[in-house]
């Protein structure tokens, strides 16, 4: 399906997305990251009849906390400001918490520690 993982084209994302099958590489995740799609990526993990939907909502948390916990060399946050602005407005409740998470995160690094961080992603599955 995918011919080269680490350079996958934008409709080889999308049938992945939508498809059944285990991710192409190990690297998979970091692939994507520096693929830097994030468009696109927003829109998989906002659409709850995608079967890869948690994948890039968690995608997107990796993304967010790599940067600001981790000292990147460029903090490419700030050259996305329109993935925040588009999270602001989809009804999806993951992504909205992700947006606001990922905001608090960047203001202040320390507000979430790594459990916490991971912790927090889908609250709504958690069962009584």
């Amino acid at each position: 399906m995918i011919s080269n993982p680490s350079n996958p084209s934008t409709e080889e994302i999308e049938e992945w997305a939508y498809s059944n099958d285990d991710e192409p590489d190990q690297e998979w995740e970091l692939f994507l990251i520096w693929k830097a799609d994030f468009e696109l990526y927003l829109k998989y993990a906002s659409d709850v009849s995608c079967p890869k939907e948690e994948f890039f909502l968690n995608l997107l948390y990796y993304w967010v906390w790599r940067n600001v916990r981790h000292d990147s060399i460029e903090n490419e946050l700030e050259s996305y400001e329109r993935i925040f602005q588009l999270a602001e407005k989809i009804n999806t409740p993951y992504v909205r918490i992700w947006s606001v998470r990922s905001k608090e995160l960047i203001v202040n690094n320390a507000v979430y520690s790594a459990e916490q961080w991971l912790a927090g992603r889908r609250p709504y599955d958690v069962q009584p």
